[in-house]
């Protein structure tokens, strides 16, 4: 590995446990900032990390699903709506970022229409 690539892991491993563990891990503007860069990794990661949790929360059959996805629905297009969305909504990007996610991808898939 390089010391590069070895540098790089460090920053990103003492970035993540340098945060509060009662703080949301990223809020709205700095995942609009990840979805903006130039290769918008983390930002596609991050989001597709917090569908995957509202996947499993809406795998209990005691809970109401609140986002349909489409079957037809592909990566790119989760990870357009929620940066347009963070682009478009600028008074809440204070908020935590899953909460935005989630948000966005409420307004675009709701249960029940």
């Amino acid at each position: 590995m390089s010391v590069y690539l070895r540098l790089i892991m460090i920053a990103f491993s003492t970035s993540i446990l340098a945060q509060p563990a009662a703080a949301s891990w990223l809020n709205g503007n700095q995942l609009h900032r990840e979805c903006e860069a130039e290769t918008p990794f983390m930002a596609m990661g991050y989001i597709f990390g917090v569908i995957d949790g509202v996947e499993l929360r809406q795998q209990d059959v005691r809970a109401e699903p609140f986002i349909c996805l489409p079957d037809s629905v592909v990566g790119k297009q989760l990870f357009d709506v929620v940066c347009e969305y963070a682009a478009s909504h600028a008074k809440v990007r204070h908020v935590p970022a899953s909460y935005l996610t989630v948000a966005a991808l409420m307004e675009a898939w709701p249960c029940g229409d």
